[in-house]
């Protein structure tokens, strides 16, 4: 019955891992503006697009975010654990390509 109780996770611990986590967003349209943001892991994806796009003082409607080599649309209601994101991933952004003229 011993083994039961060692087997208890650590107090900050939830049960299905980590409930925060910290996400970096590199900026590839300008050198050294990295952003770090602390999350929930439930937190929607739409959210932290908003938040980058205020803080860098630019339309959400302009910007691409790549994950893995994956985009996700900045418009996405997907929690960012559920894009497979954990503590410490970078997200890469750069401005939406225009075509045609």
């Amino acid at each position: 019955m011993s083994d039961m109780k060692s087997a208890s996770p650590a107090p900050s611990a939830a049960p299905g891992g980590p409930t925060q986590i910290t996400l970096k967003l590199r900026d590839l349209d300008s050198e050294g503006d990295d952003l770090e943001v602390r999350m929930r892991t439930s937190t929607k994806f739409i959210r932290l697009a908003r938040t980058f796009a205020t803080r860098q003082n630019r339309e959400l409607s302009e910007l691409r975010f790549m994950f893995k080599g994956r985009r996700i649309l900045p418009t996405s209601e997907v929690p960012v654990a559920d894009l497979g994101m954990v503590d410490g991933d970078t997200i890469e952004v750069s401005p939406k390509v225009m075509i045609g003229g």
